[in-house]
């Protein structure tokens, strides 16, 4: 089951959780926001992301899970690149890498 949440700081409720998605890029950039407190806290999530091909465009709809803190951590690979103007073009989610990771999320 999904249970979507908003307005509220997740990693402040991540021990109510025990299997935690990661969207990520292509990139290594775990630079901010959630993400950021993830690679601070968990450091294995990230080691686990840096093993993989940097900007590898065949990583997009991958995913790469890592027991951590008995929590499951899902990298999930949406998005290849930067947005560097959310001004011409406010989205750069990769759908179908989206649809791809929820699916082998669901399926594991």
């Amino acid at each position: 089951m999904v249970t979507i949440i908003k307005d509220i700081d997740l990693f402040d409720d991540i021990q109510n959780y025990e299997v935690i998605l990661v969207g990520a890029n292509t990139y290594h950039t775990m630079g901010n926001g959630f993400n950021r407190k993830i690679r601070v806290h968990y450091p294995s999530v990230y080691d686990a992301d840096m093993k993989t091909n940097y900007a590898d465009k065949n990583k997009l709809g991958d995913i790469v899970s890592v027991v951590c803190d008995n929590k499951i951590f899902v990298i999930c690979y949406i998005a290849h690149g930067y947005n560097f103007r959310p001004d011409l073009k406010p989205d750069f989610l990769n759908y179908e890498a989206l649809k791809d990771c929820v699916n082998k999320v669901n399926n594991q």
